[in-house]
């Protein structure tokens, strides 16, 4: 009885302080040196010392200890997904409990796509709310999008004030991230759109969200030193989606998407914006307006549309078109600026920025 206790309580102190391996192989060695010193006893002096109840006792110790430390270390990690979650996003805090190893600094280049939004009129907003008032607003309105940039599989880049970045196919590789990304962007719209309605009967100016959506080669991965670290991407793609969020302001859209990524998406439901030729850029991208399957099959897109094919190949007829699609649906802004483009004397889909 008193080497088992012996043995019990080395063992259980061993098993705080070492790894699982370790302590298992003491588990082991404690039961070949009971058998020895039995063995030993017997075949020196004659002593009969039955080894079954020790070897019994260092197992049962063993196996208890073990499972204790397990639940804790389980309860640990729960705890640990659970705090990080509300700072980062839940699938990249899994990812990293599942891939330790990722961790390190480093990075690979991946085909990613990229979700950025913007509250309109946000900062003149915040000069005129109570303080207390607009926190709640803003956390209302956070919480929502990230709740549906997580049901749509996507990661939270970061969030500055009101605007929100989520990335796809990182940190996990997504084939159909564009796809999940534009479904992503069309949630976020029809969620803003709610919330600003009842903000605004509530007494709230709350405006509309732009949203603009890229896809593109960037390098993924752990960026930092020593003292801090970040999880993310770097590359043009995400300048690209920061800048045609913003060129919804100049079209009137709420959404707004690049070729690269509509090409990725072979069910994509929207009408053309044009090529774009961003401020700072050289070559254009094709720029398209996501749209819902009532909106599609609308009058309205398909005088858009048939006015938008005219642009390249006769000037003056679309600026025909495009007139007569204005006067009767005045409400839509994307044919409102292609009329302005050509009244102005532009020609052609190609739109040059000169501004952000």
């Amino acid at each position: 009885m008193a080497i088992a206790v012996l043995l019990g309580l080395a063992l259980m102190i061993l098993q705080q302080f070492v790894r699982g391996v370790w302590s298992a192989a003491a588990a082991v060695i404690a039961v070949l040196l009971v058998l020895a010193g039995s063995w030993t006893a017997y075949s020196g002096a004659r002593l009969l010392l039955d080894p079954v109840y020790p070897m019994v006792a260092v197992l049962l110790i063993y196996l208890t200890v073990s499972l204790v430390i397990y639940l804790r270390a389980e309860r640990e990690r729960q705890f640990v997904r659970d705090a990080f979650s509300s700072y980062v996003s839940p699938n990249l805090v899994q990812h990293f409990i599942d891939h330790p190893s990722d961790l390190e600094i480093g990075g690979e280049r991946r085909e990613c796509t990229f979700v950025l939004t913007d509250l309109a009129g946000f900062t003149s907003l915040c000069e005129k709310s109570d303080p207390a008032e607009l926190v709640s607003v803003l956390n209302g309105y956070l919480d929502e999008m990230t709740r549906i940039a997580f049901a749509h599989q996507g990661t939270l880049d970061r969030i500055i004030g009101d605007a929100v970045a989520i990335m796809f196919s990182a940190p996990v590789v997504q084939p159909d991230h564009a796809e999940l990304a534009v479904g992503c962007a069309l949630a976020m719209d029809r969620f803003s759109q709610e919330y600003s309605r009842t903000m605004r009967a509530e007494g709230v100016p709350l405006g509309h969200t732009r949203i603009g959506v890229n896809s593109g080669p960037v390098i993924i991965g752990n960026v930092g030193g020593d003292q801090h670290s970040d999880y993310g991407a770097l590359g043009d793609p995400i300048n690209t989606a920061s800048r045609l969020e913003n060129l919804n302001k100049h079209l009137g859209t709420r959404i707004c998407v690049s070729g690269t990524t509509v090409v990725q998406c072979p069910r994509f439901i929207g009408r053309p914006v044009g090529n774009v030729v961003l401020m700072g850029k050289t070559q254009p991208i094709q720029g398209f307006e996501p749209l819902t399957p009532e909106d599609h099959e609308s009058a309205a897109t398909a005088a858009y549309m048939e006015a938008f094919h005219l642009l390249d190949t006769d000037g003056a007829a679309a600026r025909e078109a495009f007139t007569a699609a204005v006067a009767r649906f005045p409400d839509d802004p994307l044919a409102a600026f292609h009329l302005k483009r050509l009244e102005a004397g532009e020609v052609g889909s190609t739109i040059v920025m000169t501004e952000k």
